[in-house]
């Protein structure tokens, strides 16, 4: 449940295991020259009114709580800032959710 339009993105490097972690913005979790995930990561989008998407991806203040890798079972939280200004918090649930 939540707004139409909203997604939350996570990434975890290889042999990520069950467990609580603490989320890092995207682009301090994803190495772009080596094209490799370093780390556990989040972003939040949603569409905004112009059609466009909003993509918050400076994270903070956040926990991901991990039953399960794979299917991926859990929990998140976090506050996340688009790069313009503007804040929202964010928490999901999620229930086996397979990677891709």
């Amino acid at each position: 449940q939540g707004p139409s339009g909203a997604s939350v993105t996570i990434i975890l490097p290889t042999g990520t295991v069950a467990g609580t972690y603490t989320p890092k913005s995207y682009a301090d979790a994803y190495d772009s020259t080596a094209n490799k995930i370093t780390g556990i990561g989040a972003s939040f989008s949603i569409l905004n009114k112009a059609n466009g998407t909003d993509a918050y991806t400076t994270i903070s203040e956040g926990t991901l709580t991990l039953q399960s890798v794979d299917p991926m079972t859990g929990s998140i939280q976090f506050k996340a800032s688009l790069d313009g200004g503007g804040e929202v918090e964010v928490q999901a649930t999620f229930y086996q959710l397979t990677p891709v």
